[in-house]
């Protein structure tokens, strides 16, 4: 079971960007250092989503998903998501604009069936953090929970939480009729969490290369 939270602040993610400490280089970050293994992984899956599709698993796909999320850009909570349809990548994306432009919804707008449920009727989200579900808070801006709903995906896959957002997003996806499921592997649940809290520590080029 996910913990829950009390209510969700929207304007923490601004306070985030706001009260970001001074940028950190790569080993100065034991946080960077940490996901570091991790990126022979990611590059294995990225060349397996071209040549080998149908062999990926869930937890393939999620780490494809945090290739993407260590290209947010930095200053904000970095996020990923890959559509899948029938083994096959149907868009992929990561958050880009604060609030506004999170992974999902970037994703889905790549994939060409953001508010089109006729497209995405077969369709699994993996995500590298569970999706968010603000707009009940006062945000005048469709959440995460909100776009996937309305684009009809037949399934979300996430790996790590954000304890701020608890449960009730989730069940807002299953209320639309959309499963959901946490990865069970904990080193990659802690893997989407530790993208997610990199916040300004800057992303070696060297890795972006590699995750291209």
């Amino acid at each position: 079971m996910i913990n829950t939270v009390q209510g969700f602040n929207p304007t923490y993610y601004h306070k985030q960007q706001q009260s970001a400490p001074a940028a950190k280089t790569p080993e100065q970050s034991p946080s960077l250092m940490e996901i570091k293994p991790w990126i022979p992984k990611m590059k294995e899956v990225i060349h397996k989503s071209r040549y080998a599709a149908p062999n990926m698993t869930d937890q393939d796909w999620v780490l494809l998903a945090c290739s993407e999320a260590l290209k947010s850009p930095a200053g904000w909570g970095r996020v990923g998501a890959v559509l899948v349809k029938n083994g096959k990548m149907m868009g992929k994306g990561a958050s880009v604009g604060g609030l506004r432009i999170h992974a999902e919804m970037d994703a889905l707008k790549n994939a060409g069936t953001l508010g089109h449920p006729e497209l995405n009727k077969d369709v699994t989200a993996y995500v590298t953090l569970q999706p968010c579900n603000f707009r009940d808070s006062g945000v005048p801006f469709k959440s995460c929970c909100h776009y996937l709903a309305e684009s009809g995906v037949k399934k979300v896959v996430f790996a790590g939480v954000d304890p701020r957002v608890g449960e009730k997003g989730l069940d807002y996806l299953r209320s639309h009729g959309i499963q959901v499921e946490q990865i069970q592997d904990p080193k990659i649940q802690a893997l989407g969490e530790k993208i997610f809290n990199l916040l300004d520590t800057p992303i070696p080029s060297s890795w972006r290369k590699e995750l291209c």
